[in-house]
């Protein structure tokens, strides 16, 4: 018996389901919930005030509640491995409650981390349309709502005492990544048109978001969009080729990107690693590695690290506040066991995504692998696995992900 939302027909249902699923995405780019929470409450808080707290507990209930919707009806895909790794992350981040720092801060994250994985379960279920439609829609409000604040209330909307960009956002770090995930998003979208007028819309979408995507002066962001666009492109052209039986120039196409991509490591690397973002990150990396040995097999428990004074000595990476890298990340949480899960996720990914698009040369794998390529790089950059970050799920969605789509037959 069929009691998903009882009689309430079925496409509305499934538009209020992206709608919510858009929603969801854009609380858990963790911005807009201490936005709101400064400025609609009052409260400029931290992690456990209670705006911010029951704001993420909720936005965890509610994709919930969409998972189950579509459970229901169906409409949600068997487990894989990628799934499975995901769901064992959420299961181990409750469980670590056991040996956390701090088990009380533990628990209720380690639960909304459960229910982000029933929302990447919901995400991952969808069709390839729905699917963009909702990253793109997502991005695009975000992106949109960031340069309405600096225009608006540009105390609100310029980090200080810089001039970058922060927009909703707390940090122009966090803006940098949304406003080049819009740019994929709007890539994808005119790469599957046919209509000119598309065209010249995503032309005029992809100029609006490159600046934001400047003006936060996030190098890690700009780079990584520039290295996904251009791997894929490498790809997608050499793929192309060799499902023609023109295997000798897909073979060119490829050792000569992988050449240039040598000459521009070689190149790039030494003036990259003197910028601010990058130094910063070279700088903590050695010292974070250095406290997960501590602690190598369990970690200090799921999402507490940074709350104690442990993780301000040395004063440099107390300023960090993360470790800026995912895996890291995984192993102040969680140990080798966290690491190994957050790796195997990311190879995964990448794996899928470039198999894909080399066996079935086409716009939507050719978009998948774009974004796969830079929810990766971000993952290196960043300390995504914490937060409640959207890019968690986003990582979990395109390494389990079909761009060909599951038929109701096969879920």
């Amino acid at each position: 018996m069929d009691l998903s939302w009882f009689a309430f027909p079925e496409r509305a249902r499934q538009r209020v389901e992206l709608a919510v699923l858009t929603l969801i995405l854009i609380a858990l780019s963790t911005g807009p919930v201490y936005f709101v929470s400064k400025h609609l409450f009052g409260v400029d808080g931290s992690w456990e005030s209670r705006p911010i707290k029951y704001g993420f507990v909720l936005t965890g209930f509610v994709g919930g509640c969409v998972w189950l919707s579509m459970a229901l009806d169906r409409r949600i895909k068997r487990l894989n491995l990628p799934l499975v790794l995901g769901g064992i992350f959420a299961a181990l981040a409750v469980a670590s409650t056991t040996w956390s720092i701090i088990p009380r801060q533990t628990l209720w994250r380690g639960s909304v981390y459960v229910a982000m994985f029933l929302i990447a379960w919901a995400l991952a279920s969808l069709e390839f349309e729905h699917l963009w439609t909702v990253i793109f829609t997502f991005t695009g409000l975000a992106t949109a709502a960031s340069i309405a604040v600096v225009v608006l209330r540009p105390g609100m909307g310029i980090a200080q005492p810089s001039t970058n960009w922060n927009g909703i956002y707390t940090s122009p770090n966090s803006l940098g990544p949304i406003a080049a995930m819009f740019i994929i998003a709007t890539i994808g979208m005119a790469l599957l048109a046919s209509q000119r007028w598309v065209y010249a819309i995503s032309a005029a979408c992809i100029a609006v978001a490159i600046v934001p995507l400047v003006k936060s002066s996030s190098e890690t962001a700009i780079l990584a969009l520039l290295i996904a666009i251009s791997i894929t492109a490498a790809t997608w052209f050499g793929a192309t080729q060799w499902c023609r039986d023109d295997r000798r120039r897909a073979i060119a196409v490829w050792v000569t990107s992988a050449l240039v991509a040598v000459v521009g490591s070689v190149v790039a690397v030494p003036f990259l690693s003197r910028t601010s973002g990058i130094k910063q990150r070279l700088d903590v990396w050695p010292i974070v590695w250095e406290r997960i040995l501590i602690k190598p097999l369990w970690g200090y428990g799921f999402f507490t690290y940074w709350g104690t004074g442990a993780s301000m000595q040395p004063r440099t990476i107390g300023r960090a506040g993360s470790a800026h890298n995912s895996v890291l990340e995984a192993g102040l949480d969680l140990g080798v066991i966290g690491m190994v899960l957050v790796t195997a996720m990311i190879v995964l990914a990448l794996w899928f995504s470039f198999r894909r698009l080399i066996r079935e040369p086409g716009p939507r794998n050719a978009a998948v692998l774009t974004l796969a390529i830079f929810i990766v790089m971000s993952h290196m950059t960043e300390s995504f696995i914490s937060w409640f970050s959207y890019m968690w799920i986003l990582l979990v969605v395109v390494a389990s992900f079909d761009p060909e789509g599951i038929s109701r037959n096969e879920r």
